[in-house]
């Protein structure tokens, strides 16, 4: 079949493996007759890829495994109980650098998070640690907890 303008062409493409690495998507399309160039575009945008979040380093700590005196060392040996507030630590690390503004949600049934306790840090190899600014969108109970996290950041996160 021939086409000329001004018929489209659909195409319905299956099985397209993702990429490795999330981030911004974007094809190339050529046309040709023979091996001649007849037509080009490139970098059309597409989509974006969902970046890859890795979690690690995950402990939940009451307030008797916070203890650095060494007070409560029998109490911290039990396991944390349920009901009781303690502190989620965990360090997420994404396979694309995530362009601002941002927002990422973090929600576990029946738990509770305390919104305006949370604080977040960026570590890099070479730099420092440094405290990240980003504002609460959760919406909270009247004892200022929520069932989930919602934080919008304005700074980039970078993979």
């Amino acid at each position: 079949a021939v086409l000329t303008p001004p018929h489209l062409l659909r195409m319905l493409i299956q099985n397209v493996r993702l990429p490795p690495q999330g981030g911004e998507g974007s094809f190339d399309v050529i046309s040709f007759n023979g091996s001649m160039t007849v037509d080009s575009t490139y970098d059309i945008p597409t989509f974006r890829t969902p970046a890859h979040v890795d979690v690690a380093e995950v402990a939940v700590l009451n307030q008797y495994k916070r203890d650095a005196t060494g007070q409560f060392r029998v109490e911290a040996s039990f396991g944390n109980r349920l009901g009781e507030w303690a502190r989620l630590y965990m360090t997420l690390r994404f396979s694309a650098e995530l362009p601002a503004p941002l927002e990422l949600h973090i929600g576990a049934e029946s738990w509770r998070f305390s919104p305006l306790s949370t604080v977040v840090t960026r570590y890099h190899v070479i730099e420092a640690p440094a405290q990240l600014a980003f504002e609460h969108l959760s919406e909270m109970a009247e004892d200022g907890s929520s069932s989930n996290l919602r934080l919008r950041f304005e700074t980039r996160l970078l993979s």
